[in-house]
């Protein structure tokens, strides 16, 4: 399986840091997907991942020093705030970075389903990295529940 350069690049990167701080984490949406042989063109991640709050500067860190950003209110990209995230986590559930042209949402868990979700995980390569992915069940199961 191969993703497109920039995508390719974004989620490396971001995995090697959520792996570097042992953040559990899973990757899902169309990546996901691809990996049960449904291919859906995208230009973006959808990550689930158990930040831990006291965590949260120092992840907003290592998303700088991996040249992440975050958007302002006029969509410019500014440096990625721990308090920022938190505050979006809470009133949205997650919170977006950017990597050049590549959005990525990493979801914060809200509900049992999330954790579920997690514990049951699953380890998926590619041709540099590798990098958990929510199960195809799951990934049926969440679409259920939000009616897509």
């Amino acid at each position: 399986m191969s993703l497109e350069p920039g995508l390719h690049d974004a989620a490396r990167r971001l995995v090697g840091v959520l792996d570097a701080m042992s953040v559990p984490y899973a990757v899902g949406g169309a990546v996901s997907m691809a990996f049960s042989g449904y291919i859906r063109a995208t230009r973006d991640l959808d990550v689930l991942a158990v930040v831990p709050a006291i965590s949260f500067e120092g992840f907003a860190a290592r998303l700088t020093e991996e040249g992440f950003s975050m958007r302002d209110k006029d969509e410019r990209p500014i440096p990625p705030e721990g308090l920022r995230m938190i505050e979006a986590g809470r009133r949205f559930g997650y919170f977006s970075i950017w990597r050049d042209d590549i959005r990525i949402e990493i979801l914060l868990p809200k509900v049992p389903l999330q954790d579920s979700i997690i514990r049951r995980r699953i380890r998926a390569d590619l041709a540099d990295f590798s990098m958990w992915i929510t199960t195809a069940e799951d990934l049926i199961g969440l679409k259920i529940v939000f009616h897509r």
